[in-house]
């Protein structure tokens, strides 16, 4: 929502909110009798699963350890093999998935 300057001036001459660098900005223990109704917002069922998805996303760590762990200790070994078909097949992936279309 886009607060016009009109709306930002009543604004501050209830007392809610002061003007910092031409913003109106809320101010702290403010108290009036002037009161206006709370704005809601509802969320589609698919905004809400989305949201879910994403909280159960950012909990999940940056870097699988383990993974690296296991990795790193084949390759330290000289253990760790990549067919050449593995290699190609990845390459063909990537150049697909660069294409714009």
């Amino acid at each position: 929502m886009r607060i016009t300057s009109d709306e930002a001036t009543r604004a501050t001459q209830i007392g809610h909110v002061k003007e910092v660098s031409g913003r109106a900005v809320p101010v702290e223990g403010a108290s009036s009798t002037h009161t206006a109704p709370a704005a809601t917002v509802t969320l589609s069922p698919q905004a809400q699963e989305i949201n879910h998805v994403k909280a159960a996303v950012s909990q999940l760590p940056d870097v699988r350890a383990d993974l690296v762990a296991s990795l790193k200790a084949q390759v330290e070994s000289g253990t760790y093999r990549v067919s050449s078909e593995d290699i190609a097949d990845m390459i063909m992936r990537r150049s697909d998935a660069d294409i714009v279309r």
